[in-house]
């Protein structure tokens, strides 16, 4: 061999698992087009609101994930869902042994319901995040939760909890500074906790000035994690980008509302909410949902995203009074593996109100979407 012959390229490990060709990093040269793929929506909710929690009187009924958390616990078979019951009202809880027909268990926190939080006078729930940590070396916090309180009359509060058997919590700490719909997860790979943080940003893009954007902080102690001052927050700040297109029809401004991830496979998953508009304002007046849709990004290193199918993973109904017209969440954990699929879990609103007719906070129930395992993209000649 020469000594002028060039360089053998480095091999790249896929020990991680298997491999997802979301990108290049395998790919030395290819004449293959990338395509994408859209996972198939259940027509209707699998979870309504019928109880008195979540019915809220008729006004604005909720049984949806707001955010919060779905996952399958090995060691009884079963799903368990944490959701949103009856709008800023409960934390409510599901058991499912197939992820599709649940029921409510009659706990003893409630007066006979499936309230998991005691009810607080001049405490209203807003978002939250339920995560089952199948690693933890304690047992009493296997399963670890967060909760934003807006709170009459003080300032909103960020509460974390943690729990040997995800109905009876235990309350540990209040987090550092944060605003609403901020959550949490695990990343395995790094083997941190990483906090989604949501602040506000000037900005001229939108009419107020404003605009939602995520930071983050990261430890791997989950409740060293909740607690942090400004100079334990990563940046830069990140938001949605000239690529997240505006509703065609409403034309606002795109805002970055939520961003959640999850450890699947050889990469970090994520779901970014992003938020088309109407402004809460117009909303609150118009009687109508937000419109929020959820689309993918993937990492290799946790902290570098790569979003290439700006297109809605889930997207809000463009038809009034649909059972998803608006307001798409994502659940916490973001799916899961069942069987020869995955299952995407969300909260979608309606705006439909018994007592009200109409109402921007109405009519949260919980959906279901499934995509092929591993079937985010494919190659195609």
């Amino acid at each position: 061999m020469s000594e002028f012959a060039p360089a053998a390229p480095r091999a790249i490990s896929s020990d991680g698992g298997p491999q997802l060709f979301v990108d290049d990093h395998l790919i030395a040269d290819s004449s293959l087009e990338r395509k994408w793929h859209l996972p198939e929506i259940q027509r209707g909710p699998i979870l309504l609101a019928e109880t008195a929690l979540e019915l809220n009187g008729g006004n604005r009924p909720v049984a949806a994930p707001f955010s919060d958390g779905l996952f399958y616990d090995p060691a009884d078979g079963l799903f368990k869902l944490w959701y949103h019951a009856g709008w800023f009202d409960g934390i409510a809880y599901a058991t499912s042994t197939d992820g599709i027909h649940w029921t409510r268990p009659r706990l003893d926190i409630g007066l006979g319901t499936n309230r998991v939080l005691a009810k607080r006078d001049g405490y209203s729930r807003d978002g939250s995040t339920t995560w089952l940590d199948l690693n933890s070396s304690e047992p009493e916090e296997r399963y670890k939760h967060f909760v934003y309180f807006r709170r009459q009359g003080s300032p909103s509060i960020g509460e974390v909890y943690t729990s040997a058997d995800g109905r009876h919590w235990r309350l540990r700490r209040l987090t550092g500074s944060l605003g609403d719909n901020s959550c949490f997860y695990y990343d395995s790979f790094r083997k941190v906790w990483v906090w989604s943080i949501r602040r506000t940003a000037t900005s001229p893009r939108d009419h107020t000035g404003m605009l939602r954007v995520r930071v983050r902080r990261e430890h791997p102690d989950f409740l060293e994690s909740a607690s942090w001052t400004d100079g334990d927050i990563l940046g830069p700040a990140m938001e949605a980008d000239s690529l997240d297109l505006p509703d065609p029809q409403l034309g606002y401004p795109t805002q970055l509302y939520h961003k959640t991830a999850v450890s699947y496979e050889s990469i970090m998953l994520g779901s970014f909410l992003i938020h088309r508009g109407p402004p809460n304002e117009i909303c609150e007046r118009d009687r109508r949902p937000k419109i929020t849709d959820i689309t993918l990004g993937y990492s290799r290193d946790g902290m570098n995203w790569l979003r290439p199918d700006r297109r809605p993973f889930i997207a809000s109904s463009p038809e009034r009074g649909t059972w998803n017209f608006g307001y798409i969440h994502p659940a916490g954990g973001v799916c899961l593996i069942v069987a020869d699929k995955l299952h995407f879990y969300f909260g979608a609103w309606s705006g439909v109100s018994p007592a009200l007719g109409a109402d921007m906070y109405a009519g949260g129930s919980t959906g279901l979407a499934t995509l092929r395992r591993d079937g985010f993209a494919s190659l195609e000649a």
